[in-house]
């Protein structure tokens, strides 16, 4: 692995398949771990040193040193004592969780932190971590987990999962171990580990989230949910979980996936829809346009025929609001468009009710209300 590309991704200046390749390498091998340790162990000290240099002349400095260096392995308690004088640590560690438990409480979890504006990670079963930005990115490695600009050291001791929560208005996004990538939209919860077994790589989701998955033909990965399971191997799909209406969706852009059901499974191809509903017991499956699915994650909306009352209920975990619609009889209009997620709440309702009713916004406040939670 080139010393260069290690320290670009210590410096979190690396694209998501870069990631991912450091993060193979690190799982390959004690010894490529131990290997990174040594590098993040020297870019603390350069810090120290240097506080003020660039990043660029840091890492330069740093590779030059290397390459000089003697190969003896570095005590660990240097690498700890070294960086801890450059990295804040908000919190004792994060869980390696190498096993899934048996008897863990998913429900209890999700319940636990059901309310609340801020996004929040629990780690280990003990720590919790509060973030009040509207966007987090967290990446985990075999040795700290990054949030933000913060690190994280991974405590080993620990066999709880890790519980990340996102409460409506905010989302997350996550780079796993294995070079996996999760973007989790508003109202969600994830609990997963920071590190999976040699077997296989289960997470359990509560509302929606984006996968793409980092193919491994040796470990499945597994999105458990209430109400079904989703296996894959490598692929880029959509998992949504709505407790109110009791419902699961997946949509599959790309690869294949199995939704496990209580009697029979359901391969799907790309572009295919999956829902099913557990108070009727229906499943469905469908060919759609993915996107409709899948633009929120790029701060978009995108819908095609979809009725109002399902447009509004994404809107409303999108932005922390209620809306309200003083004539029910429009909550079954099918609307087709594209909503900027970026715009103020005020701004994106006023448009998706002027694809409905363009007539009734000379009062709108007799057509519609909004009402923000926070």
């Amino acid at each position: 692995m080139d010393d260069l590309l290690l320290m670009r991704f210590i410096e979190q200046d690396v694209t998501i398949e870069e990631a991912r390749q450091v993060l193979r390498w690190m799982e390959q091998s004690e010894a490529n771990r131990a290997r990174f340790a040594e590098l993040q162990t020297l870019w603390a000290a350069t810090l120290i040193d240097a506080p003020h240099e660039t990043n660029d002349r840091a890492v330069k400095k740093i590779v030059g040193r290397i390459r000089k260096k003697d190969k003896k392995k570095m005590p660990l308690f240097l690498y700890y004592a070294a960086a801890a004088c450059v990295i804040a640590v908000i919190a004792a560690g994060i869980a390696v969780w190498n096993t899934w438990e048996k008897n863990f409480d998913y429900e209890a979890a999700v319940r636990q932190f059901s309310c609340g504006d801020k996004i929040i990670l629990k780690i280990g079963g003990k720590e919790e971590i509060r973030c009040a930005e509207s966007m987090v990115k967290i990446l985990h490695n075999h040795r700290q987990t990054v949030i933000n600009d913060t690190i994280e050291f991974i405590d080993r001791e620990r066999r709880e999962p890790n519980v990340l929560y996102v409460p409506y208005g905010k989302r997350a996004e996550l780079l796993l171990s294995d070079g996996t990538m999760i973007y989790l939209n508003s109202g969600s919860t994830l609990i997963y580990p920071s590190c999976f077994t040699t077997r296989r790589r289960e997470v359990y989701l509560d509302g929606e989230a984006y996968f793409d998955v980092s193919k491994d033909e040796s470990r499945a990965f597994v999105v458990k949910t209430l109400y079904r399971s989703v296996e894959v191997l490598g692929t880029k799909f959509n998992v949504s979980v709505d407790r109110e209406f009791q419902t699961f969706e997946t949509m599959l852009v790309n690869g294949s996936v199995m939704i496990k059901g209580d009697a029979t499974d359901e391969l799907l191809r790309p572009d295919q829809y999956y829902t099913f509903s557990d108070q009727t017991k229906i499943e469905e499956v469908r060919t759609v346009d993915a996107t409709c699915y899948t633009s929120w994650i790029e701060n978009r909306l995108q819908f095609k025929k979809e009725k109002l009352y399902k447009a509004i209920r994404k809107l409303e975990k999108t932005y922390d609001i209620r809306i309200e619609l003083m004539d029910r009889q429009y909550l079954n209009y099918q609307v087709s468009g594209q909503l900027n997620l970026r715009n103020s709440a005020e701004e994106t309702v006023r448009m998706l009710m002027e694809t409905v009713a363009p007539e009734k916004l000379i009062d709108e406040k007799a057509f519609y209300k909004i009402k923000h939670n926070h």
